[in-house]
């Protein structure tokens, strides 16, 4: 096995890299949660579903790891791949009690020992920061124990997402733990062993979210991560899928049986249909299945209620696969217009909704689309302004530069 990710293959093409981490305190005789199941589940995976294409990968997989600096070693050789990078982390989640700062607990951590035992969750920005964006994507399923329940408390999932593009879930203590993979990361890998590789593994998180039997107090990890220059922020965050109520029976068959018309029935079923064809790699029907789903729960709820705006929400996403940046960007901003007239703007779905147009928005070429939809995000980020005001920042930013140049 390579262990050197920054080696190339002869043709010069860059090698991918893949970094498995299980950590849980304790050994394994005593583990209250056991990483083992949900690692070899990830391992059988393509590496060409997890990595997004097809090329030379080097895989690492460190099941039970019990040195902190061995680790960084690990961590270091990954963060150095010139290709992209996966770095997975499952098991446990603990916090020195000192400074309250996050580690992933390793084979010797206990309460009173994870400053010198567990891998600061710090070193994952450190390492990983200066890598080239879009070519790092983390994952995380975690359980955290009372410590490092205390310290979300504060900042919630900004807590683990700050300087680091991570996705995944954080369960509360005493989650039950079983000798099999972690319900989000069997959903994940279900979903990317049925993936035609149109999603990206941003868009299959969301999915896993919605189907996975997660925790009803589980802390999502939806990463809103782009590197900012210090002093002038500049892009925002990649979008994804809207945490929409994605449940209910998938309509798969044809929309004619013996004859009639087959009738759907909720907003529900359509939008799990919708996902249905959007996975399957249909975005014009998934499109049109999200636009009946809307026009729906306009005629019950109205235009700008909860259920419209979830399925206007999963068509801006479908815009956004297809390649349509402007129209993407206007159905988030409306979308999130909407959230805010039944949703404060510190609700996680406003702070979503703002984040995409801004990210669709930064993604419009045309000059004078992008002067025409700036004033609307602008305002939005006056009330939303994003981590540190950078969001705000970043927009006032590109507009002036399109107005500008107009």
């Amino acid at each position: 096995m390579q262990l050197n990710g920054a080696e190339t293959t002869q043709s010069g093409t860059p090698r991918g890299h893949i970094l498995l981490i299980g950590g849980a305190p304790g050994g394994r005789r005593s583990q209250l949660t056991r990483p083992e199941a949900s690692l070899a589940l990830l391992a059988t995976v393509p590496s060409a579903a997890l990595l997004g294409g097809d090329l030379p990968v080097d895989t690492v997989q460190l099941a039970d790891p019990a040195e902190p600096q061995a680790l960084l070693g690990y961590l270091r050789t990954a963060a150095a791949a010139a290709g992209p990078l996966l770095v997975a982390l499952v098991g446990a989640l603990t916090a020195d009690r000192r400074q309250r700062e996050l580690h992933l607990a390793l084979a010797r951590s206990r309460p009173d020992n994870a400053r010198y035992t567990g891998m600061p969750w710090s070193w994952l920005a450190t390492e990983l920061g200066q890598r080239p964006p879009g070519s790092t994507t983390v994952l995380a399923d975690l359980i955290a124990d009372k410590d490092a329940w205390n310290a979300l408390a504060l900042d919630g999932g900004a807590a683990l997402t700050s300087g680091v593009p991570v996705w995944g879930q954080i369960s509360p203590p005493k989650t039950a733990a079983e000798g099999v993979a972690a319900p989000y990361t069997r959903s994940l890998v279900d979903l990317l062993r049925r993936s035609t590789g149109r999603s990206t593994l941003a868009d299959l998180h969301q999915l896993a979210v919605s189907t996975a039997r997660l925790p009803d107090r589980a802390v999502v990890l939806s990463s809103a991560y782009t590197p900012f220059a210090a002093a002038a922020p500049a892009a925002p965050p990649a979008p994804v899928f809207p945490q929409a109520v994605l449940r209910g029976p998938a309509l798969d068959g044809p929309l004619f049986a013996g004859g009639m018309p087959q009738q759907r029935r909720t907003t529900e079923e359509l939008l799990a249909a919708s996902v249905a064809a959007c996975q399957a790699g249909e975005l014009e029907r998934a499109g049109r299945l999200a636009r009946e789903a809307e026009e729906l729960a306009a005629r019950g709820s109205g235009a700008h209620s909860a259920p419209a705006v979830t399925a206007r929400e999963a068509r801006a996403h479908l815009a956004h696969l297809g390649g349509a940046p402007a129209a993407a960007a206007e159905l988030w901003l409306t979308a999130a217009e909407d959230r805010l007239g039944f949703q404060g703007p510190d609700d996680a779905e406003v702070r979503a909704a703002v984040d995409n147009a801004h990210a669709c928005w930064a993604r419009v070429t045309d000059r004078r689309t992008a002067a025409q939809l700036g004033p609307g995000l602008l305002a939005l980020r006056r009330t939303v302004p994003g981590a540190g005001g950078r969001g705000l920042l970043a927009a006032e930013r590109r507009l002036h530069q399109i107005q500008q140049g107009l």
